[in-house]
């Protein structure tokens, strides 16, 4: 059983993983008055389990009232790769200067978890592992001992994350292992954690990019943090 992104969200906040103010709404009134307790920028985006929400138009970025009434209208109802969008998350939007994946599943092959990190968060790690699979760095986990944190810190520093946020990533990465262990999910992410231009660490918010590079288009709005686990009923 795949949980909605806000479900996943609401996992990361329980267990003290920073994560973005948000409303859940399934209406145009409901998403701007959601929009406005949040306060601009926000993104409204579409609640289905499927991937590439954002290419197929199903997140939208909004500065204002008027952005926020047309997003919630253009993807209220509409059909996203076979499913009928009823809800959207409208989410807090934050600039940054860098995207990041960390990610923990269930390596079938060596019969235990690995934790995964990446600099190339944001788009889908999939492709990534398959155009360039050194940019994962990974790491196996002992399941009767769980995470050390010195394997934390080695997978993060194994990924080329900068130094100044490699403390702040580790011990995400920590708090997702032990979610994935105590919630026996098959597999957990967040894609992408972001680096703000004063290197705090948010994990997936919406993006703005930073006034150093080029806006980011809705198209390429992030993907859903994720939670996947077994479906017992």
């Amino acid at each position: 059983m795949k949980l909605h992104e806000y479900q996943a969200k609401s996992v990361f906040a329980d267990a003290g993983i920073p994560t973005p103010a948000s409303t859940l709404a399934s209406s145009v009134d409901e998403v701007v008055e959601a929009a406005e307790d949040i306060g601009y920028p926000v993104a409204v985006k579409a609640q289905v389990h499927v991937g590439g929400r954002g290419k197929a138009g199903g997140i939208k970025l909004a500065e204002d009232r008027e952005e926020t009434e047309q997003a919630a209208e253009d993807i209220l109802g509409m059909d996203l790769k076979g499913y009928t969008v009823e809800t959207v998350l409208v989410e807090e939007a934050v600039d940054f200067k860098n995207e990041l994946y960390v990610g923990v599943t269930m390596d079938r092959g060596e019969g235990k978890p690995v934790a995964m990190v990446s600099t190339k968060g944001g788009v889908n790690i999939e492709e990534v592992a398959e155009e360039d699979p050194d940019a994962i760095a990974r790491e196996h986990v002992d399941p009767a001992f769980g995470m050390h944190p010195y394997q934390a810190r080695k997978v993060v520093y194994d990924a080329g994350v900068p130094r100044e946020v490699a403390s702040d990533v580790a011990s995400i990465l920590t708090t997702l292992f032990q979610l994935w262990d105590d919630s026996d999910a098959s597999d957990i992410e967040i894609n992408p954690v972001m680096v703000t231009e004063d290197d705090e660490v948010r994990t997936n918010w919406s993006r703005r990019q930073a006034s150093t590079a080029s806006t980011t288009s809705a198209s390429t709005a992030t993907r859903a943090s994720s939670v996947t686990v077994p479906d017992w009923s």
